[in-house]
């Protein structure tokens, strides 16, 4: 039985692989496979990227085309719960930020984040606003960020998991991490999304 074709290592043999770690006894299990990720992962990287450009675009999973979240109320709120809001309807667009702003705003690599309405966005709570960013001044929970007609909601701020909620387009690829592939059926975007 052969390694799957994901496998980074299928052009070792278990017994290889073995041999590999085993001369590194030394070393703690972590490293060693850090070691082997460093030596392999960066040509099947660039291997799986070259496939998804040459290959025809992957089409979007057929859940981010569902009419029945139209009627859906979603809520959400920030980590201490002084800020609380819901969202109606779809939303008009999901997508995923690499931009510096939202790695620095998050934490985090990226930001995944949905567009709805204005009218379809209501909160409770205090919030205070940076950099157009909303978010709980106890907390620092970051929730969403007004427009004149659109609210742009932090997906991880919701209270129950959007899995329906598959982002159709990313920002500011040229900030995305190596290891970190692109969405194949997404939309890319060097830098700000075209109006």
């Amino acid at each position: 039985m052969g390694a799957p074709a994901a496998w980074p290592f299928r052009n070792l043999r278990p017994h290889e692989l073995f041999v590999r770690m085993s001369l590194h006894r030394t070393q703690r299990f972590e490293d060693v496979f850090r070691s082997l990720l460093a030596e392999f992962l960066p040509a099947w990287l660039r291997s799986e990227r070259r496939q998804q450009s040459e290959g025809a675009r992957t089409t979007r999973p057929a859940a981010a085309v569902n009419p029945a979240t139209a009627d859906i109320q979603r809520e959400g709120g920030c980590l201490c719960g002084a800020v609380r809001f819901r969202v109606s309807g779809a939303p008009l667009r999901v997508g995923l930020c690499h931009c510096q702003d939202c790695r620095r705003a998050s934490g985090s690599f990226f930001t995944p984040f949905g567009v709805w309405p204005i009218a379809a966005y209501t909160s409770s709570g205090k919030m205070k606003t940076f950099a157009h960013r909303s978010f709980c001044p106890n907390c620092g929970g970051r929730i969403v960020w007004l427009r004149n007609d659109e609210a742009e909601i932090m997906l991880g701020s919701l209270d129950i998991a959007p899995s329906d909620l598959i982002p159709e387009y990313e920002l500011w690829t040229s900030r995305r991490e190596n290891w970190l592939a692109a969405l194949p059926w997404a939309d890319q975007f060097d830098g700000d999304r075209p109006v």
